[in-house]
């Protein structure tokens, strides 16, 4: 009996260096975390922010916040790495297609949706605040200012 717990340790310590040393050299995604930058409409440039999150699969899923259209951590969306590019693994009304640069400190990329392309360049850092609510309330205003029929609604 005195030999069957050096045998025990000894198995352990075996099968325990492999996993230490894989578990050690596996390093964190480098998408993970929160990402922050501008959403480009021609002249016009927005706030936009890309979040990553561990997910399923072997790629990190993506939420997305654009506050200007009061978007604030819109999916989570799994993704896919296909030649260099992250797209997401399913259809949505949005489709982003995004690149991490080599130095993994920048993401370019583009946002499609109803004929738009918007490109937009993003670092790491916090995302984008929420716009401020106006409390105040709001003056109405016509859906239609020009070329508006003059038939009276009843």
């Amino acid at each position: 009996m005195p030999l069957r717990k050096p045998i025990l340790f000894l198995l352990c310590l075996m099968l325990g260096i492999p996993l230490a040393a894989a578990a050690a050299d596996a390093a964190p995604d480098p998408l993970l975390g929160s990402w922050s930058g501008s959403l480009h409409d021609g002249a016009d440039s927005r706030p936009f922010g890309l979040r990553f999150v561990t997910g399923k699969g072997p790629v990190p899923d993506m939420l997305w916040t654009l506050p200007e259209a009061n978007i604030r951590d819109y999916g989570p969306y799994p993704m896919r790495l296909q030649g260099g590019w992250y797209n997401q693994a399913v259809d949505d009304h949005y489709v982003l297609k995004l690149r991490l640069t080599d130095d993994n400190a920048q993401i370019t990329g583009v946002l499609y949706f109803d004929g738009h392309v918007l490109p937009f360049e993003l670092t790491r850092g916090a995302l984008p605040p929420p716009l401020p609510v106006n409390r105040e309330g709001r003056e109405a205003t016509p859906a239609c200012v020009i070329n508006c029929p003059t038939k009276a609604i009843h």
